[in-house]
Formats: C-alpha cells, structure tokens, sequence
C-alpha cells in the first residue's frame, strides 16, 4: 500500500485496512482498477435493469491480512450502502456469506466474541479467494472472511455502491419501455387514491390512516400532473 492513505488495525481480528477514499485518488495503478469497478457496476445496473443513472462507488479501501496471522474479518454488514464488493489482488482464506434467514435469530445488537473466528455460523455459502476476481453483494448481507493461515499475505479491495442521478423514476423517459413502467407505477399509486375516495366518500367508512379527503384529492390531482408530463416526455 505504499503511496496509499495510512493504514489502521481493524478491530477486533487484526486486518489491516487504509482509509476508505481510495476511490478518489487521480493517480497511480488503481485508477485503472477503478474504472473495471465503474464498468462491472455499469454492466450489472443494465443486467439487473435498476432504475438509475448511474451506480457510483461511495467508498473503498485496501485489507491487508499478512502470511501465516490468523488475521480475518468478523461476521459483519456494510451499513449506509446499497451494494457492496470485494476483489481479490491474491489468493487467501476464502469469503463466507451468511444466510439471510438466520440472523433472525440473532439479537439486533451485535456483540463480538473473542473465538468468532473459529465458530460455525450455521448455513453460509464460501467463495475462494482467487486472484482478480470481483463479487457484488447487497450490503445487508452479513458475511466474513477465513483466517489467513498460508504463507504469504491475503490483500483485497473492498467497495461500498450507492445509485445516483434519478432513481425509480425510469431514468430519462428515453424509451417506450420507460414511459410503461412509469405509467403502471402511477396506475397503482391513482388507484390507491380512488379506492381511498370509495372508502370515505362513497361507503362512509371512518379515516383509519390520519389522511383526510382533502389530502386524498390533492394527491390525486398531484399525480395526474405527474402523469401528463410523464405523457410529454418532459420528466427531466
């Protein structure tokens, strides 16, 4: 990591980590790892056809877990993200990713134990770490890494994803397809508001939800506005 931003110990297993802004540096090798980050992520918004501008990297930072510590990361989460990642610049202890059912059994505070490293942590899925490769995660879901046990160093690059520019709007309008799927969100969210109507207008049932007629027509008339000038193709 010469050239890179100090490191710090990250507690409690001992992998070393810089700061995480390496994202921002204009200069040097991972500059160009940056930009195959901004193409994978590119790649995977259009794969999975998230309605976004753009997926950009909100911050990213080196792990360092040197030959022969038993130093590895603790189950943990990435909060404050939408997506999360790890590349792999060697071979090392492998990743595990929790199952998702099983922290329902967990308390909502997490205390770190001193053996977690060495324990069971009921159904997970393991990914080797192989030299360049890259894996995308919803940041929600809890994972950690083995202790690195060989003899030579496990380095990684970790990275936090947040979308940006419009965001379920169906981006610019640019297309048919867009206009659709606006047309149907705006559909539901209409019909919402009349069925609301038909509760307190028409059958005279009680207000359950603290929203009066008055605020149900306003949003009415307010998505109708929205819906015409989704119609023009002005929604810039």
């Amino acid at each position: 990591m010469d050239g890179y931003p100090a490191q710090q110990s990250n507690f409690p297993e001992g992998v070393i980590t810089s700061r995480p802004d390496l994202h921002k540096i204009e200069e040097g090798p991972i500059t160009e790892l940056r930009q195959f980050f901004w193409d994978c992520l590119a790649e995977y918004r259009y794969a999975y056809k998230l309605y976004c501008d753009a997926l950009e990297i909100s911050s990213m930072w080196f792990n360092h877990a040197p030959a022969g510590s038993g130093f590895g990361h603790p189950l943990h989460r990435h909060p404050m993200s939408y997506l999360s990642a790890v590349y792999y610049l060697t071979t090392g202890a492998p990743t595990f990713f929790d199952d998702p059912v099983t922290p329902r059994t967990y308390d909502t505070l997490d205390v770190f134990q001193s053996d977690m490293m060495d324990r069971e942590w009921g159904i997970n899925e393991k990914f080797d770490a192989e030299e360049n490769k890259l894996i995308l995660f919803p940041s929600w879901l809890r994972h950690y890494s083995g202790r690195q046990l060989d003899n030579y160093d496990r380095w990684t690059i970790s990275f936090n994803v947040f979308p940006c520019g419009n965001i379920n709007v169906g981006t610019n309008l640019d297309t048919d397809n867009d206009v659709k799927l606006a047309f149907t969100g705006l559909w539901f969210r209409l019909n919402d508001k009349i069925q609301r109507l038909k509760q307190l207008v028409v059958l005279g049932e009680p207000d359950t939800v603290g929203e009066s007629i008055t605020d149900t027509f306003q949003d009415l008339s307010v998505y109708g506005i929205i819906a015409q000038i989704v119609q023009q193709k002005k929604f810039k």
